[in-house]
């Protein structure tokens, strides 16, 4: 016989409150949103209802701005250096000096390959 305990977390789902969940042992309310075709699983950090309608509507209204647009499709460069100039004001120039140079490796490897077709394991050859 095995003895060992399971630690799995029961959540329980709340009234009739689309996509809200409490965890059994907690009370702590969480969000299980589902949008284009991706689940979004948010802890609400309270255990009052109230709060937690207004955090999981505020969740919901900032889930529904994402959007997967075609800026997905543009290539590394480019996107890179408009990431590196928008943070140009912000940045010691040592850090500035110090992105500039990754971008400028990185560009001879990624260079033209779309963002979205970059996969983790490009980026451990």
């Amino acid at each position: 016989m095995n003895n060992k305990t399971t630690n799995k977390a029961t959540f329980r789902k709340v009234g009739k409150i689309q996509n809200l969940y409490r965890h059994a042992k907690t009370g702590t309310y969480y969000s299980l949103i589902k949008c284009s075709g991706k689940q979004f699983r948010r802890n609400l950090k309270t255990n009052d209802l109230q709060l937690a309608k207004i955090r999981l509507n505020e969740l919901q209204r900032d889930i529904s701005k994402l959007t997967n647009s075609s800026d997905s499709k543009l290539p590394f460069n480019p996107v890179a250096l408009c990431c590196l100039k928008t943070k140009e004001s912000t940045n010691n120039l040592s850090t500035i000096f110090r992105r500039r140079t990754c971008i400028k490796k990185l560009s001879s490897y990624f260079g033209c390959k779309a963002i979205d077709k970059i996969l983790p394991i490009h980026c451990e050859e």
